[in-house]
């Protein structure tokens, strides 16, 4: 696996944040208190608020994000399994179900959808250890310029 492709170095680091931002996330959400004017509702924010905290635990064997977009309008997201958004709430993974996201699996060559660039990654124990750029509008690049075989071999 080669250690001096900048962009592999960017991704890792990237998904580093993308983890602190998660862990920030989850501490903040353990930080509110339920309050309520009645015991029942109370009780319920509780359990919503113990099932966010837990559902911001991150298990380190498996990758936030399996993929990249970039857009026409200068804008990129990161497509993972799960939201997570940085201290001013912007978007640093977005759910793969969210709408932006579509356009990830949808996006061609003949109906790029606005996207220009399309990322996957390989991984390895939670730990991006290659890449895929496909660009889609670019024709004086390869359709598909691959780094997963050849830094996973």
């Amino acid at each position: 696996m080669s250690t001096n492709d900048a962009v592999l170095n960017a991704e890792r680091g990237y998904l580093a944040q993308a983890r602190a931002d998660m862990k920030q996330m989850r501490k903040n959400t353990l930080s509110l208190r339920a309050l309520s004017a009645d015991r029942v509702s109370e009780a319920y924010l509780q359990a919503a608020l113990y099932r966010r905290a837990r559902s911001l635990v991150d298990d380190p064997s498996v990758p936030l994000f399996f993929g990249c977009i970039d857009l026409d309008t200068a804008e990129s997201f990161h497509i993972g399994r799960r939201h997570v958004m940085d201290a001013a709430g912007d978007p640093v993974v977005v759910d793969w179900r969210a709408e932006i996201s579509g356009a990830f699996y949808r996006a061609t060559r003949t109906d790029p959808q606005g996207v220009t660039l399309r990322r996957r990654f390989g991984f390895a124990g939670g730990e991006i250890t290659s890449y895929e750029d496909e660009h889609l509008t670019d024709t004086t690049e390869p359709e598909v310029r691959s780094r997963i075989l050849t830094e996973e071999i």
